[in-house]
Parts: C-alpha cells; sequence; structure tokens
C-alpha cells in the first residue's frame, strides 16, 4: 500500500500531541510511500480524504471537538475512506472517537457519555484507565504496563510500559463476536486485563481500525522533563523506550504501511 498518511490538525486536537504523533510517523514511515501531512476538519468534509490517501490518524485531545468541527458530513467521510479500504488510527482520544459508545469519567465532574458515529469498535471505551485526569496537565499520567498479544513480530507475552493520560479501555458488547476483532494488548495492571489496543476489520474491502488508549507514539526523550507530574514516570518511560518504538512499528505494520527500510 501506497499512499498519504494525514494526521487531523484541527478542534479537539491537543497540539502537544499532534506534534509528537506528525512526528513519531514521520520518524517511522517510508517517506516515498506514506509522505506524512495534517488535514483539517474542513478539508475531510470536503473529500480530503479520496485524493491518494492511505490512512487518517487521530491522536489525543478531546473527541467532542472533532465532532463539533467534522459534524455529520464529515464523520461519514471518514467511515466511507475506511469502507472502501482506508486505514484509521485512534490514539486516546482518536480510540474513543471510533468506537460505537464512550463512557469517560462517568459520574464525575469531567463525564462525557454517549453514542459515537465511526462505529468501527462495536463496544464501549470507557476511562480514564488512570485517576486525577486534567485537562491540559500532565497530572493524570502514568507509565502503564500492557501486555501485547499473539504478534508475530513479537515475543508472545512482550510487555512494556506506555504513556497513559485520559486513555480509555475497549470493552465489547456482549453480541459482538460476529466481528473481526483482535486485541491487540491489554492493559496488566487492571483488574480481568482488558484491552488497551484493538484492531478491527471495517467492511469487505481491506478497511482496518486501529484503536488505542495509551500513547505507543509518544517518545520519552521529547516529553517535558521539567514536569512535575512527568518527572515521577519519564524514568520508566525511558527505560521502555526502545519496546514503545517496537509497538509503534508493528501497529503501522498491522494497517499495511511500508516502514523506512531500518525498521520492522
Amino acid at each position: 500500500m501506497v499512499g498519504r498518511v494525514v494526521v487531523y490538525n484541527g478542534e479537539g486536537a491537543c497540539e502537544k500531541s499532534f506534534n509528537l504523533l506528525k512526528k513519531s510517523l514521520e520518524n517511522c514511515l517510508c517517506p516515498e510511500a506514506h509522505p506524512v501531512s495534517c488535514i483539517t476538519p474542513e478539508d475531510i468534509k470536503k473529500g480530503g480524504l479520496s485524493h491518494d490517501c492511505a490512512a487518517v490518524v487521530f491522536g489525543g485531545g478531546y473527541d467532542k471537538g472533532f465532532i463539533h468541527a467534522l459534524g455529520s458530513e464529515g464523520i461519514q467521510e471518514i467511515r466511507s475512506f475506511v469502507l472502501g479500504g482506508g486505514k484509521y488510527f485512534g490514539f486516546c482520544a482518536g480510540g474513543y472517537f471510533g468506537c460505537d459508545y464512550i463512557e469517560f469519567d462517568k459520574g464525575g465532574p469531567l463525564e462525557v457519555c454517549g453514542k459515537r458515529d465511526l462505529c468501527f469498535y462495536p463496544g464501549k471505551c470507557i476511562g480514564p484507565v488512570v485517576p486525577h485526569f486534567e485537562y491540559d496537565t500532565h497530572r493524570g499520567a502514568d507509565a502503564v504496563p500492557i501486555r501485547v498479544h499473539d504478534i508475530p513480530q513479537l515475543t508472545s507475552g512482550f510487555t512494556c510500559k506506555l504513556y497513559v493520560n485520559g486513555g480509555g479501555k475497549f470493552m465489547p458488547y456482549h453480541d459482538s463476536s460476529g466481528c473481526k476483532i483482535d486485541i491487540i494488548a491489554s492493559y496488566c495492571n487492571l483488574p480481568n486485563q482488558p484491552a488497551a489496543i484493538i484492531k478491527s476489520e471495517i467492511g469487505a474491502k481491506g478497511g482496518r481500525a486501529i484503536l488505542t488508549g495509551c500513547h505507543p507514539e509518544f517518545c520519552a526523550f521529547e516529553l517535558d522533563s521539567s514536569d512535575s507530574y512527568l518527572q515521577r514516570i519519564l524514568d520508566d518511560l525511558k527505560q521502555n523506550e526502545t519496546s514503545r518504538k517496537l509497538v509503534f512499528r508493528v501497529l503501522l505494520k498491522l494497517a499495511s504501511l511500508k516502514l523506512r527500510s531500518s525498521h520492522l
């Protein structure tokens, strides 16, 4: 597969998350096969995903902003793109956005609950999985252990710690057994080890969605070492940096994207 990889940049996207995500994609993807650029909600609504695009990527932020900026027209453009064989990546807020239903801080002051229209995952994304989340800070951030399942490029039971801040867990509906869903990784430290990363096959033309509650795209050495909330987890994240990069590259491969020759 060749084609552009576009990263959403508009209402709902966190600037720091966008920058880290775009840089990680540029560092990993073959630039001749997959030039990386940003895409605005206006571009999406005008059909910008239909022009030699391989994947659309949504990173951290807040999905109500995505919904407000895109409207039903933009959301349908994304869904049609994936049904036509395109790939969707959703990291953290982008992961919530890709589910059928979300429950964020249910019963708390930041509560956001409701149906979502992309419906790439037949279930709920429920979070945050780490307490004390605050928008625009790292107060609720942690280095959370995940276990990767049955991926050819990784040893069975491969574990590492990844940055999590506000992300959710993926909980399937009871009647979703007929859907083509793979659990890529689970949270090791949560009861019943729920899904942290899932892959969903969409439609009959090779469409695929990869949704995460964690941030495998965040390079530990790019995070702000002067931030008091990050200081308590940075050593853990840096020790897991090689593993993090490996997990991120595997996710790109699962979407049939071509990596730089020095990578997987």
